[in-house]
């Protein structure tokens, strides 16, 4: 089969209900010199049958499948067998409009050290509303330290939109960090972006993101405190990195943004020692690590904001357990009684 110009990553995982929508907007693209990579990753429902019709009736998908290991490493195998020069990702319950290929061939810069990235629609209930939608500008440094703020370029971290050179991927041993169940999309996309020269926004919003009224229950919501502990080792630098590439450090919404990403795992993480069961002395050195890190909070870049910035402020007047207990008294309670509700 000739080499494709693109390959579409569609891990899948217990999507039966949007899986055939998703194939079929992905199958109906005006640029059809794509190939459409099917990543099973243990479905216990009907998900990898549809896989199979699809298989069947398009030469284009090819099925992968593996056991449960979650998104990053089925993303991985996507990335891994991927025959295309250029990558996209699209997630197993959203769709894309027929245009949506066709935008970047046509209107983007296909080229090895540019990032494309389109805007999206948000679905609800069955109902497509605006996401966001960029100017057709492509950004080397200098325009990205005037614009970056003006077009929110950093607000969608997710690797949804965007196309990725496969060469880049290889030669930089880019991969999905499968230790991280949170933010691990943002993890990637940050460190991509620090191997790029420019951005190239486009004007389209042809990926429809799905976005359910009912949400998942807080249990899946509030990952263990480890997870956070490991966050905060790996995000703030990948995002330090991309503000050095660029030289943003002196942009307002740029620092602002890396302010808020390192203060939100820090109180996230601060959370999720109380709504799971924790041991004592395992919250202590964890709030220890979360709040009193001296590495942490030297940095000249960050000053804590919100929530974070007044639990670092008493984790350095109080005991470290008295702070505990503080914190102990309503939240435990309080995630006590959401589980109750939930269960």
């Amino acid at each position: 089969m000739p080499t494709p110009l693109i390959s579409l990553i569609v891990p899948v995982y217990n999507t039966e209900q949007y899986l055939d929508e998703c194939i079929a907007s992905i199958l109906a693209q005006q640029f059809t010199d794509f190939e459409l990579l099917l990543i099973d990753d243990g479905s216990t429902d009907g998900s990898l049958p549809l896989c199979q019709q699809a298989a069947c009736r398009d030469s284009r998908v090819r099925i992968l499948t593996q056991p449960h290991a979650g998104v990053s490493a089925a993303r991985n195998r996507g990335i891994d067998a991927a025959r295309g020069e250029w990558i996209g990702f699209i997630d197993s319950d959203d769709r894309v409009e027929p245009g949506y290929l066709s935008a970047f061939v046509e209107h983007g810069t296909l080229r090895r050290d540019c990032l494309n990235q389109q805007g999206w629609k948000v679905l609800c209930d069955g109902t497509c509303t605006p996401g966001w939608q960029y100017p057709d500008i492509c950004l080397d440094a200098d325009g990205l330290r005037r614009h970056i703020g003006t077009y929110r370029v950093i607000n969608n971290n997710a690797p949804y939109s965007k196309l990725f050179h496969k060469g880049l991927l290889d030669e930089h041993r880019l991969r999905f960090d499968t230790q991280l169940a949170i933010r691990e999309d943002a993890f990637f996309v940050y460190q991509y972006r620090s191997l790029v020269a420019t951005v190239h926004l486009l004007a389209a919003t042809s990926y429809h993101y799905r976005r359910e009224r009912q949400r998942l229950s807080l249990s899946h919501q509030i990952h263990p405190h480890a997870q956070f502990l490991y966050l905060k080792e790996v995000l703030p630098p990948a995002i330090a990195r991309f503000m050095d590439t660029f030289a943003l450090w002196d942009n307002a919404y740029a620092r602002t943004s890396y302010r808020d990403n390192k203060s939100t795992i820090v109180f996230s993480g601060v959370k999720a020692l109380y709504a799971h069961r924790v041991g004592h002395a395992e919250r202590l050195s964890a709030l220890r690590d979360l709040l009193d890190s001296p590495a942490y909070y030297s940095d000249p870049h960050f000053q804590p904001t919100g929530p974070t910035k007044h639990l670092h402020r008493l984790c350095r007047t109080l005991p470290l357990s008295l702070l505990d207990a503080a914190l102990y008294a309503p939240l435990k309670p309080y995630y006590r009684m959401v589980y109750f509700q939930r269960f």
